[in-house]
């Protein structure tokens, strides 16, 4: 499960974007990445633009997830953009997709693998994905979605269960 903790302070409402990132980062590549995003975040808030904010990663950091109370409202499309362009310039840097992930997140052999629909169908066809089969959503938007445990769930509990059924 998720470490809720950096988020205690935030609003249900606050908003979460969940980032996959395609392989394991070293240690200090993930630190660094943590705290140019926490950067990012104290900025908006030196600004106004937010009222508080974090991030950290989850599932193995294989997820980095940032989220925020937004300020006077939500952030600018300029402001959201700064947050894309960071993850976009780390992508390049250290060559490990994070924007373009495949949708598909599943944990198999104790481990999460990220694979496009066609894939997950087979594997789910073939039993090695079952209702119970923990999966990631990254397309929740809000705080009460991460405490409600839609973030890490089930196939049965989530969008992916009617997929290859």
């Amino acid at each position: 499960m998720i470490d809720l903790k950096p988020f205690e302070a935030l609003s249900d409402s606050a908003t979460v974007r969940v980032v996959p990132i395609s392989d394991e980062l070293p240690p200090d590549q993930a630190a660094a990445l943590l705290a140019v995003i926490g950067a990012l975040i104290d900025q908006w808030r030196e600004r106004g633009v937010v009222t508080g904010g974090a991030a950290t990663f989850a599932a193995e950091g294989r997820f980095l997830i940032a989220a925020w109370d937004p300020g006077a409202g939500d952030l600018s499309g300029c402001t959201k953009d700064q947050l894309t362009h960071t993850l976009m310039d780390f992508e390049r840097r250290l060559g490990v997709p994070m924007l373009n992930a495949p949708r598909f997140a599943v944990r198999i052999d104790d481990r999460v693998r990220f694979m496009r629909m066609p894939e997950f169908k087979e594997l789910r066809a073939a039993g090695r994905v079952a209702a119970d089969t923990t999966v990631y959503d990254h397309l929740v938007t809000t705080m009460e979605d991460l405490r409600a445990g839609r973030f890490e769930t089930t196939v049965a509990a989530s969008w992916y269960a009617p997929v290859g059924a």
